[in-house]
């Protein structure tokens, strides 16, 4: 999560991450995904100035990604012209053996489908360790729907086990805004409130892409 100083400083940063998508999908062959996505704005949850990147990757931060001029240059524009108005909120989560990060193909959000900006849902879900195998056992349902809707085009459950409890992170894209309120209506609705009762706090941000970056390869 990247809390940039304001829109047009967003929009600087997309600049500079515009160029360092493409090194990253031509150079990085073991990167899987590196993709930004903007604030929907359609509620109070995110700011609009707000950006989400996500980078499947093997080795986290790996060398060469930060060996490139174009990143160097990026992150001394980051602190130059104080494009965030605070540190990135970086956070490492690991896949949890349900659900995908794409279908077949791989997904290159620089090509859009007519026209129409992919929308995502990110569900942030807090919960105690002994319901762990219920939350992960819901959501494999939901997975399973999600892999019959053409329309969804990810839905990846990703984990990071705490002491005290479980953390998890539902990331899910959708062809359209359209999409994501129809497969998170009913009958999938009850299946989230399930989800819901569970968790001790719960977050849904909303976003759309940039048209940069790629999630999946052929």
């Amino acid at each position: 999560m990247s809390n940039c100083a304001s829109l047009e400083k967003r929009d600087r940063f997309l600049e500079h991450i515009a160029k360092i998508a493409p090194i990253t999908q031509r150079t990085e062959v073991d990167c899987l995904g590196y993709a930004w996505f903007r604030s929907a704005g359609d509620n109070d949850v995110v700011p609009h100035h707000w950006l989400r990147g996500l980078e499947i990757t093997p080795q986290a931060n790996s060398v060469d990604h930060r060996a490139s001029e174009e990143y160097k240059a990026f992150r001394a524009a980051v602190a130059g012209e104080c494009l965030l108005s605070r540190p990135s909120d970086l956070r490492f989560w690991r896949p949890m053996g349900i659900g995908y990060d794409s279908r077949e193909g791989g997904l290159d959000l620089a090509v859009r489908a007519q026209d129409r900006p992919r929308y995502a849902v990110v569900h942030e879900l807090e919960f105690d360790a002994d319901c762990r195998g219920v939350v992960k056992a819901t959501l494999a349902r939901l997975a399973g729907q999600a892999l019959e809707t053409p329309a969804v085009l990810s839905f990846w459950p990703l984990g990071r086990e705490e002491e005290d409890g479980g953390s998890t992170l539902v990331f899910s894209l959708f062809y359209d805004k359209e999409a994501a309120e129809t497969f998170e209506s009913a009958p999938n609705s009850c299946v989230w409130q399930k989800i819901a009762g569970l968790c001790k706090s719960q977050r849904r941000t909303t976003w759309i892409e940039c048209g940069i970056g790629f999630i999946g390869r052929k």
